[in-house]
């Protein structure tokens, strides 16, 4: 059974999806629904034990600036893919039905349709039986796979370096295409005057519920990871995250910014150890502001002051480099105004692959520091219970996000922690469809009672059984394949620490 993405554009995608559950009923067990190429390298990754169909068209968003990094993760799937592409032209200008998509593997490796333009209407007329066939037939061909699939997957963003880079050169020939605008609006099916029907994003919701797959913009390195309350199991995940990250890509920088409850340096020191205490360099910074308060102290002096104390920590283990909070104890210990951020820079500054911050979910000034800033280059984890006041508050928390700080919903991805005993929970579906519509879901921790006793007596190690798939999440957060020589790494990186 075939799951089918549907990308071709936001105004034919709707109709299409329903023409697919009619026609492939018998073959097709999901139907997704793409706006944007940047949602495609996520939707492979959360499925790569699942064959895909994918129906593209050369005028979908910005598919030129995704189409190596989607070939690349096609080829490292498992499972079987398949590409079905409409030639119709590519926005930027460049001659051709495939224009800058030409000279590219996708399109070498695609069933290719080109549409017949009717004069007197404008529309396009396509063989739709053809292009069923090539989607979910028997005999259809997939797409083979490389022959080294260790080899790590990058993605960037559409317009950094490396998307730049990694596109075809697109000469300025925009006289010799039509615009975007003046593109056939409209497909048919082969010698019909009828299209397929279409119908709104909410009846189609109502009509078959299907998975509707929202833009989750692939991470720089940051990963920010927040909760809607306490107890749901944040920190927990971030500790995970952050050892799982160390492991795969060699080494992984974890942040502790919950300073109300700062427990992220428990789940790798011993609780009985000294661990060291960040309230020193805040006492420091307090005191050169009181001290000098006549002329002020400037700010390189206060990023230095934050690095010489960070760069005197040492890695409680092999390729996992920790700064903590403040110490436990009565009252509690906030950083001077500023200094989040200076901590921030100080980690991105280094080469570590993955960022990992564990925040308060309060919101205080370095939860907003680092959201900002993942916001703009990163992803945010916003972990969840499946109960009602669990999700209720994730809801709260996601629209501060959304509405206070300006964060678009699609920097923030959910993840769901079944930590307490699984029943009385709110489903899956009803989680994704009426609690917290807007985000993507990117992973789904079981009810493992070893694992959520580990995490209550801050256990070093979280036994997470095998089928908890932290590669596969890793992969939908940072795009970035394992790294098959990370032991060496881990142990380069632990030994430059030292």
């Amino acid at each position: 059974m075939w799951t089918v993405i549907v990308a071709v554009d936001p105004n034919a995608n709707t109709s299409l999806l329903e023409w697919v559950r009619d026609q492939g009923r018998e073959a097709v067990q999901e139907v997704l629904e793409v706006a944007h190429a940047s949602q495609i390298p996520n939707v492979l990754t959360l499925r790569s034990d699942q064959p895909i169909a994918l129906w593209l068209s050369t005028i979908c968003p910005d598919l030129p600036q995704w189409a190596q990094v989607i070939m690349t993760l096609i080829q490292h799937r498992t499972a079987p893919t398949r590409i079905v592409l409409l030639a119709e032209g590519t926005p930027d200008g460049v001659a051709g039905p495939l224009g800058s998509l030409a000279a590219t593997p996708l399109a070498t490796a695609a069933a290719v349709f080109t549409g017949q333009t009717q004069p007197d209407t404008g529309e396009l007329i396509y063989d739709y039986a053809a292009i069923g066939d090539a989607l979910w037939g028997s005999g259809a061909p997939v797409v083979p796979p490389v022959a080294d699939p260790s080899v790590a997957v990058s993605r960037a963003m559409p317009g950094s370096a490396l998307a730049a880079a990694s596109a075809p050169e697109t000469p300025d020939l925009a006289s010799s295409l039509p615009s975007p605008s003046a593109r056939p609006a409209k497909r048919r099916w082969w010698g019909r005057v009828k299209t397929p029907s279409a119908a709104s994003g909410a009846e189609a919701l109502d009509a078959a519920e299907p998975r509707v797959v929202r833009a989750v913009l692939p991470a720089s390195r940051l990963i920010v990871v927040v909760g809607g309350k306490g107890g749901v199991g944040k920190t927990t995940v971030a500790a995970s995250l952050l050892r799982q990250a160390a492991q795969r890509y060699g080494s992984a920088m974890g942040i502790d910014f919950d300073y109300l409850k700062p427990n992220l340096a428990l789940h790798f020191w011993p609780i009985d150890a000294r661990m060291p205490n960040i309230d020193e360099l805040f006492d420091s910074i307090e005191i050169a502001r009181t001290a000098i308060r006549g002329r002020g102290i400037d700010e390189d002096t206060e990023r230095r002051m934050v690095g010489e104390w960070i760069e005197r920590l040492r890695p409680p283990e092999p390729g996992v480099f920790v700064i903590p909070g403040p110490t436990r104890r009565l009252r509690v210990s906030l950083p001077p105004e500023r200094t989040p951020g200076y901590v921030l820079d100080w980690a991105l500054a280094q080469s570590d692959p993955v960022v990992i911050v564990d925040t308060d979910p309060a919101l205080d000034e370095a939860a907003e520091t680092a959201l900002t800033r993942a916001g703009q280059d990163g992803v945010i984890v916003l972990v969840t219970t499946p109960e009602y006041d669990a999700l209720a508050e994730a809801d709260r928390v996601r629209q501060q996000m959304v509405q206070g700080l300006g964060i678009p919903d699609e920097r923030i991805v959910l993840l769901v922690n079944h930590r307490g005993s699984p029943h009385d929970a709110v489903s899956l579906k009803d989680i994704r469809t009426v609690h917290l519509p807007n985000l993507e879901l990117v992973g789904n921790l079981p009810w493992v009672p070893k694992a959520a006793n580990a995490a209550l007596m801050h256990q070093r190690a979280i036994p997470w059984p095998r089928k908890v798939r932290w590669d596969h999440i890793l992969v939908a957060l940072t795009g970035r394949q394992p790294d098959r020589h990370a032991h060496k790494r881990r142990e380069s990186r632990a030994r430059g620490r030292q």
